[in-house]
């Protein structure tokens, strides 16, 4: 997800907020002024809105149906940042499948790594993001080591040095992964 992405959607979750509230606020006033009110003595001034008859119930609908229109629309037509393709140049393409695949078969022995995902975006040219799950205790300084040694293998056998990221983590996987046994 982009940070514009990310914007337009808060954006219209807010949209959609304001306009439930305005509604309710709408359609509960005669239950809170009998029930609340009325009975504490106080008065509510009148905002003239019996006079608007149905139009403003028309009014709330139409705007309601608008707000929910736009928001799907930008809901749908964003998001696009997350492709497959490691790297596009000059016609030929590479799938991220493919360097994940050449990543695993570089960490293939490192007992350390439980967990390799690669994920290629386009924002503002191409990024990868290579996520590995390690075990718990395991040796960072070792797995960021071998990771490194494994991009520049990928790289080499590419032709190419790509933007990656690496994101090195535990997670629920390695709560219930074995420990380690040297022989």
């Amino acid at each position: 997800m982009t940070r514009s992405n990310r914007i337009l959607n808060r954006l219209a979750l807010v949209l959609l907020a304001l306009l439930a509230l305005t509604a309710a606020a709408f359609i509960l006033r005669p239950e809170v002024e009998r029930f609340v009110l009325e009975p504490l003595g106080l008065v509510v001034p009148s905002l003239g809105l019996a006079e608007a008859g149905t139009v403003l119930p028309i009014a709330l609908i139409v705007l309601a149906v608008v707000v929910v229109i736009v928001a799907l629309a930008v809901t749908v037509t964003r998001g696009r940042g997350a492709d497959g393709t490691a790297l596009d140049q000059e016609g030929v393409s590479v799938d991220a499948g493919l360097l994940e695949g050449l990543l695993r078969r570089e960490l293939d022995g490192e007992d350390e790594v439980l967990h390799l995902r690669l994920r290629a975006f386009r924002a503002r040219g191409r990024v990868l993001l290579a996520e590995v799950q390690v075990r718990r205790g395991a040796d960072l300084a070792n797995v960021h080591r071998r990771v490194s040694a494994a991009v520049a293998t990928a790289d080499e056998q590419l032709g190419e040095a790509l933007p990656l990221v690496t994101h090195i983590t535990t997670g629920l996987r390695t709560r219930f992964a074995g420990s380690t046994r040297t022989h």
